[in-house]
Parts: C-alpha cells; sequence; structure tokens
C-alpha cells in the first residue's frame, strides 16, 4: 500500500511537472493557445492568450466555459453548436477559422485559429486545442482599405472631372463616367486603347491637328514630369463643334524608379472657351463703340490720372492720347479755382457713395473755359474694390446757354403772371374790405357774397381770356424752332441743343394749357363737342404714345382691352385729355414695374341703334408709390400734388382736377384705388353712342408740306397780326412753301393793304390795336361781294 501510494505521488509529481513544462512551452509561444475540454471549459491557456483577452493570470480563466465567457453573444450558439458537433465526431475537423472573441473590458477582437483534437489513452475524444492569431489591426486595416477604395470609386465615377489612367505604354487602363462623357466613348471603347489613337483626334489651340509628341500622356512621359492646364481641342466625330479640354496629367512611378502609369484628369472648358470668344469680340466692339461715340470716354487711374482717352474726348478737350494719357485731371482740364470742389466728388466716387452725375466747367487745351455734363462709374475688382472711374463726358456749353435764356425768359412769364395775381389780389382784397363793411345787415352780406362771385367769375374770365397774351410768344417761340429744325444747313449738336428749347417751351405751354383749362370749367366756358371716331385707332394712338415712355423708363406698359365696338360717337378730345392726364401720372410716379391700361364694356357685343348708348369702362392701374388714404379725398383738388413715398414732381397739379370736370362732363364719375408703396388705380365709366364707319372723317396727312405742287397759279396772303414775333414766323412760314405773302400789324393797315393789293387769303388776328379782327374783316366785307 505504501509503495503504491509512493508510485502515484511520483506520478502525479511526474504529471505536473508535465504540465508545468507544457505551460512553458504555451507561454512563450507568440500566438494565443487556448486548450477545451469536451465540455468547453478552460484547462489551459497561455501568456499571450489570458493577455490578449485581457486577464492577469490563467487562474481567472482555468475552468471557465470558454463560450460563455469568451464569445460575443451573437456567435456564442453558432460556434458551440459546431464545438458539440466535433466532441461527438459528426465531423472530423475545422482547422482553420475566424471570429471575434470578447475581452475582460468587453472589446472585441478577431482571432484566426488553427484547431486541432484531443483524445484520451482509449483514442476517445477529450476536447481541442487551438492556436491563434489575432488579426484585429490586420481586419480593420482590410476593412479600412476596402473602405477607402470603395470611397475612391465612389469619387472618381461621381467627380466632375474627366480621369484616364494610362499604362506606361499609353494604353488606357481605366477611366471614369466623365471622361467617357467629355470623350464620347464608352468606357469598353476606350479600355486598351492607346492615347495616340486616332479616333481621338487632338487640336492646338489654333485649331491645327496635333502632333503625337504633343498629346497630353506623351509628354508627360517624355518628361516625366507633371503637365499642368494644358489646353487643348478634341474633335469628336459625332459632333459638328471642337470639345475643349484643360488637361493635367501626374506621373506614377514604382517602386524601382521606373515610370508605372500616367493618370491623366481634364474638365471640359467647351462653354468657358465660347464665353472668352464671346468677351473677346465684346471688347473688340466695345473699342469701336468707344472710338467712335460722340461723347467723350475717359478713364481714370484712383490718381485720377487718365489712363484711356477716346478720339470724342480729344476733340472735347484738345488733348490728344499721347499728350492726356498718364496725367492728372486737374493738370489738364479742371479749372484751379474749383479743385477743392471736384476733390470732394472724386472721394465720393472713390467710396461709392455719390459723384455719379454732375456739370462743371473744364478748360481746353488751348485754355477756353466750357460747361461740361460727366456722368461717371466707379470701376470695381471681383473683391469689390475701387480700381478706378469711367467716365462719360459731353460739351454742354451751347445748351446751357439756351437754357438760361429759356430761364431768363420763363422768368418774365412768370413776373407777368406774378404782376397779374398781385393785381387780382388787391382787387380780392379792396373786395374783402367792403364785405366787411357790409356785414351790417342780411342784404348787405348778400350783396358782398354776390360781388365776390362775380369777382370769381371775372377773374377766372380774366384768366380765360389770358390765352391771347400767353400762348403767342410761346407760339412764336415753338414756331421758329420748328422752323430751325427743319433748316438742313444747322448742325447735329444746334438740331439737338434747338430740340430741347422746342421740348421745354411744349412743357411750358403744356402748363398754360392746364391753368386756363382750369379757367374755362370755372367760367362755364368749356362745352361738349361730340363727334364720331375710331376707337380702335383712338386706343392704339394712346398706347403707343405710352408705350414708348414706358421703354425710356424701363417700365413695362400693357393695354388690356375686351371685345370692343370699333366707332362710337363721344367726346373724343376731353376723352384723349383725361387718359392722357391719367396715364401721364401713373407713368410719373412709378419707378419700378410698370402700368394696366384697361378698356372693356359689359355691352360690348350688343347691337345698337341710333340714340342707344354704351357704358364704356376704363382703367390705369400702376405699381408707383401710391397715396395715403388721407389724401385720396384731396388728389382731385385743384393746385394739389400728392406724392408719397417720392420727391415732389413738376407740374401744376390740375391734371386730375381737369380730368375729373371733363369726365363729369361726358356724364361719367372717376374713383381712386390706393396703397402706400403699392400702387394705385383709377377707373370711370362714361357712356357712348353707336356710329357708322361712313362717319368718320379721314385723318389729315402727317406729313411735312415743303412746296406748293407745280403747274398752280400764283397765290396772295395777306398776315394781319399786332405781334411782330407771330407775324414774322407766319410770313416766314406761307414764303417757304411757295405763296406770296404781305403782312400789316394792326386791322387799319390790314384794311389798306387788302384794298391796295387784293388778296386771295387773310390770315386775321382778332384781338389787335388801332383797329381789331372783326371790325377790319367787316370793313373789308362792304367793299367786295364775295364772302371773306
Amino acid at each position: 500500500m505504501r509503495s503504491e501510494i509512493t508510485q502515484r505521488k511520483q506520478a502525479e509529481a511526474s504529471l505536473l511537472r508535465e504540465r508545468d513544462r507544457a505551460q512553458a512551452y504555451f507561454d512563450v509561444a507568440g500566438v494565443v493557445m487556448v486548450a477545451l475540454n469536451e465540455k468547453g471549459e478552460i484547462s489551459l491557456i497561455n501568456r499571450k492568450g489570458y493577455q490578449t483577452l485581457g486577464y492577469k493570470d490563467e487562474n481567472e480563466l482555468i475552468g471557465q466555459n470558454w463560450f460563455d465567457t469568451c464569445l460575443p453573444p451573437q456567435i456564442k450558439e453558432e460556434v458551440k453548436s459546431v464545438f458539440g458537433q466535433l466532441m461527438r465526431g459528426d465531423i472530423r475537423h475545422v482547422e482553420y477559422y475566424e471570429n471575434p472573441v470578447i475581452t475582460s473590458t468587453g472589446e472585441e477582437r478577431v482571432i484566426a485559429w488553427h484547431n486541432a483534437l484531443l483524445t484520451d489513452e482509449t483514442g476517445r475524444i477529450s476536447g481541442s486545442l487551438g492556436s491563434g492569431e489575432d488579426i484585429t489591426g490586420r481586419k480593420k486595416a482590410e476593412e479600412a482599405l476596402a473602405k477607402s477604395e470603395a470611397e475612391y470609386r465612389t469619387a472618381l465615377n461621381n467627380i466632375i472631372v474627366g480621369v484616364v489612367v494610362h499604362a506606361s505604354d499609353t494604353r488606357i487602363q481605366m477611366s471614369n463616367p466623365t471622361a467617357t462623357t467629355i470623350l464620347g466613348l464608352t468606357a469598353e471603347q476606350m479600355s486598351g486603347k492607346e492615347a495616340i489613337d486616332p479616333a481621338w483626334c487632338f487640336l492646338y489651340e489654333d485649331l491645327t491637328q496635333m502632333k503625337v509628341d504633343d498629346y497630353p500622356v506623351s509628354k508627360v512621359i517624355a518628361t516625366k514630369t507633371h503637365l499642368h492646364n494644358y489646353i487643348t481641342g478634341i474633335n469628336r466625330p459625332d459632333r459638328d463643334y471642337v470639345t475643349w479640354v484643360n488637361v493635367n496629367a501626374v506621373p506614377i512611378f514604382a517602386d524601382d524608379g521606373e515610370l508605372e502609369k500616367v493618370i491623366v484628369n481634364f474638365d471640359d472648358i467647351t462653354e468657358r472657351k465660347r464665353t472668352e470668344e464671346a468677351l473677346v469680340e465684346s471688347q473688340r466692339k466695345l473699342s469701336l463703340h468707344l472710338e467712335q461715340t460722340i461723347s467723350g470716354v475717359i478713364e481714370w487711374d484712383k490718381a485720377f490720372n487718365a489712363r484711356y482717352w477716346n478720339p470724342a474726348a480729344e476733340k472735347i478737350f484738345g488733348y490728344n492720347s499721347d499728350e492726356a494719357l498718364g496725367h492728372s485731371a486737374p493738370e489738364l482740364i479742371i479749372p484751379e479755382n474749383i479743385h477743392s470742389e471736384i476733390d470732394i466728388v472724386w472721394n465720393k466716387l472713390l467710396r461709392q457713395t455719390g459723384g455719379v452725375y454732375n456739370t462743371n466747367e473744364n478748360t481746353t487745351k488751348d485754355g477756353k473755359i466750357i460747361i461740361c455734363e460727366w456722368f461717371n462709374t466707379p470701376l470695381v475688382d471681383n473683391q469689390g474694390v475701387v480700381t478706378g472711374v469711367m467716365s462719360l463726358v459731353n460739351d454742354v456749353t451751347d445748351r446751357k446757354q439756351a437754357e438760361s435764356e429759356l430761364a431768363r425768359y420763363h422768368e418774365q412769364l412768370e413776373g407777368l403772371v406774378k404782376a397779374r395775381t398781385t393785381e387780382l389780389e388787391a382787387a380780392n382784397r379792396v373786395l374783402e374790405e367792403e364785405i366787411g363793411v357790409r356785414k351790417r345787415t342780411e342784404e348787405k352780406l348778400l350783396s358782398a357774397k354776390e360781388g365776390a362771385e362775380r369777382a370769381s367769375r371775372a377773374k377766372s374770365e380774366f384768366l380765360s381770356n389770358m390765352s391771347h397774351e400767353l400762348r403767342s410768344p410761346l407760339t412764336a417761340m415753338l414756331g421758329f424752332t420748328q422752323m430751325l429744325e427743319r433748316d438742313v444747313t444747322i448742325g447735329k449738336e444746334q438740331r439737338e441743343e434747338i430740340s430741347i428749347v422746342n421740348r421745354s417751351g411744349q412743357h411750358l405751354l403744356s402748363l398754360i394749357n392746364d391753368v386756363l383749362n382750369i379757367a374755362k370749367i370755372e367760367a362755364g366756358r368749356i362745352t361738349l363737342n361730340e363727334v364720331s371716331f375710331d376707337l380702335h385707332e383712338f386706343l392704339r394712338n394712346i398706347s403707343e404714345l405710352f408705350h414708348s415712355r414706358a421703354v425710356e423708363k424701363g417700365l413695362f406698359f400693357i393695354t388690356e382691352n375686351d371685345d370692343l365696338p370699333h366707332y362710337i360717337r363721344g367726346d373724343e378730345g376731353k376723352l384723349r385729355q383725361a387718359l392722357i392726364n391719367l396715364l401721364s401720372n401713373a407713368m410719373k410716379f412709378t419707378k419700378t414695374g410698370g402700368v394696366i391700361f384697361r378698356v372693356k364694356s359689359d355691352d360690348a357685343t350688343t347691337i345698337l341703334t341710333p340714340g342707344d348708348s354704351l357704358p364704356l369702362h376704363f382703367e390705369v392701374e400702376d405699381t408707383g408709390c401710391g397715396i395715403e388714404a388721407r389724401h385720396l379725398d384731396k388728389i382731385f383738388d385743384p393746385f394739389v400734388q400728392t406724392s408719397d413715398g417720392v420727391e415732389k414732381t413738376t407740374g401744376t397739379g390740375l391734371g386730375l382736377t381737369i380730368s375729373r370736370q371733363f369726365i363729369n362732363l361726358m356724364g361719367g364719375a372717376i374713383e381712386a384705388e390706393s396703397e402706400l408703396n403699392s400702387g394705385s388705380l383709377f377707373r370711370f365709366e362714361i357712356a357712348v353712342g353707336k356710329a357708322e364707319a361712313s362717319e368718320i372723317e379721314n385723318s389729315l396727312c402727317s406729313r411735312r408740306i415743303i412746296a406748293l405742287a407745280p403747274g398752280q397759279p400764283s397765290f396772295r396772303i395777306l398776315v394781319v397780326e399786332d405781334l411782330l414775333e407771330n407775324r414774322k414766323l407766319l410770313v416766314k412760314m406761307l414764303r417757304t412753301v411757295g405763296f406770296e405773302v404781305q403782312e400789316a400789324r394792326d386791322g387799319k393797315q390790314g384794311v389798306e393793304v387788302f384794298h391796295s393789293w387784293h388778296p386771295d387769303l387773310i390770315w386775321m388776328d382778332m384781338r389787335m390795336p388801332v383797329m381789331d379782327g372783326f371790325e377790319a374783316t367787316k370793313q373789308n366785307q362792304r367793299r367786295v361781294r364775295k364772302p371773306l
């Protein structure tokens, strides 16, 4: 018994020594080694194993179930099932597999296992031995590489630049979708082809065919250096125009330094080339315009030195381009006495705070002082920094002199009106004093009231009768300007200045007409003058007039008409004046957007008989500054201007008053709707009668008469007019056409000339000193039998 115990002790000691020796072998191994019994419990694990799994020593793991302790839940049952089949002998072996393990800290690591089955002395399967390599880092690297390759492939396929990879013999190895699109070929058509394939006909920028040695990939292979921004054309057979590309290419070298491949990338710049070509053509045209324009064009640098000087500037100031370029404006053309004033304008331009338009005196090369009109534009770079100023200049010396003369004449006219107004005011003051005295009794108050009404009517009658005195000098001025405009010997510049005088006179006449119309309305001298006219032609003429004005202001003008009757009967003149006043106001107070002119009739298709009336609806809508609600009830009052949101405009403030009076006279009423900063809408309705085409008078020919037709007898015309200017104008106009003309300064002299010269026609003024036109006509009529 003692001997058996001794032997067993020796065997156990030997077994422990073998176990320790095996453990020592396990521990020096550089891989994870784990032995499991048939229950899946850990019977042996080396140092690399428990360290990889995050444990301090093997004792923390020995006896633990491998599957429950060291495998993630998602694969535990699957691996345990395979292990059970091995232990039962259902499968022979699983020599290699990879699976994740879980460490003591919960981290997952991937192990690549090599496994062997363990058997006891009877040959029964008693467990397994596995050696594993921690491939977590490699797996992560592989995953990162796969992800990187996928991202690279995605980026390459979606990049807007074409990419083609060439081998060192120029054959294409790979191309992305953008490259195939730009080149017009599929990836299969390109794969394996050489860069010198004739189907890819490369072109120089002068459109000649490119040499093979100058192909992008050929240049990189020859120089073994990068190729940057190489512009080339591609003559695709499926297009009738050249495709332009900007090419960049990079050589790729192997570890031994030999060229391995060339990566070429290119982007389609066809549109950019077209834009550049269009820009060059535009610059050529602009240069041509600048050289031929009649306005001076000067470009200044930030130091106020000239860096462009066109021929028109040479003509205005006398300096040629060579003399002007590089010199400052004060040195060349600015009088010394306004240097400080111009410096202020210049600084505003550089700060972009003003100075865009100004008029000032300038000097020419020969020392002459002229007046110039300047339109200045700051020149800025892409960052908004001012780099200089472009100026458009015109010599307006003559025009300014004409404007000064017109202003002097206008001042004289205003003085005349003021003097007459003062007289009326004095009369009104006297009348008011009398009314104050007569307030004692009701009878005297009534008498004073009637006197005041008579005085008011007298004032209106007086203004109405002023038509002759006010219009006569303006008629002469406008007539002579029209005569001068027809004179072919007058230069273009002078004709433009005369045109300015004519337009200013027309404006003044329009203002006077407004005042006189109001006076006639107040005096009760305005009556209806109904005629038959073509409504379609009437509306077309008005639309064309305001469409051109809208184009000049950069606005839209829309006319909306229903199915309207063609011919109607009504007061054409007053309807035209009312519409022109409303449309002029809409255009005047609209800076952006535009104006809509509507005409409609609810009964346009109704068959009318003589005596029937048809309602016509008119609307004028704009997108202008609008009118506050508190002002709407005042806008039709005389001499009232309401322009909320904008500066005060010119005019008499009578347009809406006249329009309302005319519309009321035609049996209608006008309404207004408006919202501040949104626009206004004016509408009215009038009734018109039926008319036939046969009732419409043919319009007069609008062509200018230049002479009498040949073969006619000589006609004599006598002009009797007390105002010298008007008389001279009529005489000149009639003689220019070819009539024989005599003149007389009053009715008495006109009678004398009539009896001595026997004219065919007398142009007789009715209001003249000595003898008026009425009396002169009576005396002439008594002595002749034929009517005058």
